[in-house]
Parts: structure tokens; C-alpha cells; sequence
């Protein structure tokens, strides 16, 4: 009877034994999860900063495009008026000379 006792006590100790290495395995999985998780999280930050600053660069290049077509908007009306306006007096001319 006591050698099956200690059969049992010993069994029972293997049992403990292999249940404490499989929290400390466990653990250690979910450490190296929560640090392989917060390197992604951090790069994701990363790349959205880097994302987010590469199209603050692209709107403002595409502002200044934008202001420059209208100036050159601008001086096309400016100059369509002034050969309008030739073309007008030209025209007056002519018909002063006939």
C-alpha cells in the first residue's frame, strides 16, 4: 500500500511538474505574441506617419500646380483679351478705310 502511495506521489508530482513547464511554456509564447504584436503595431504606426506625410507633400505639390495653371489660366484670358481687342480695332479700321 505505502509503495502505491508513492507511486501515486510520484505520478502526481510528474503531473505538476509537466503542468508547471507547460504554464511556463505557455508564458513564454504569449510574451514573445504580445512583443512580435507590438512591433506591428508600432510599425503600422510608422508606415501610416510616413504615409500620411507623403500625401501632405503630394496635396501641397498639387496646390502649387494648381496655383500655377491658374496664373497661366490668367495670363491666357489676359492675352486672348488684349488680341480680341486688337482684332476688334482692326476690324474698325479696316471699315474707317473702305
Amino acid at each position: 500500500m505505502a509503495n502505491q502511495m508513492e507511486q501515486v506521489l510520484a505520478k502526481l508530482e510528474r503531473i505538476e511538474s509537466g503542468q508547471e513547464q507547460f504554464r511556463k511554456e505557455v508564458h513564454e509564447r504569449f510574451n514573445a505574441v504580445d512583443e512580435d504584436l507590438a512591433f506591428l503595431k508600432k510599425q503600422r504606426n510608422d508606415d501610416l506617419i510616413s504615409i500620411m506625410r507623403n500625401m501632405n507633400e503630394n496635396i501641397t505639390d498639387v496646390k502649387s500646380e494648381i496655383k500655377h495653371l491658374s496664373n497661366l489660366a490668367q495670363e491666357h484670358h489676359k492675352v486672348i483679351e488684349l488680341l480680341a481687342t486688337r482684332s476688334i480695332e482692326q476690324e474698325a479700321e479696316l471699315k474707317r478705310i473702305k
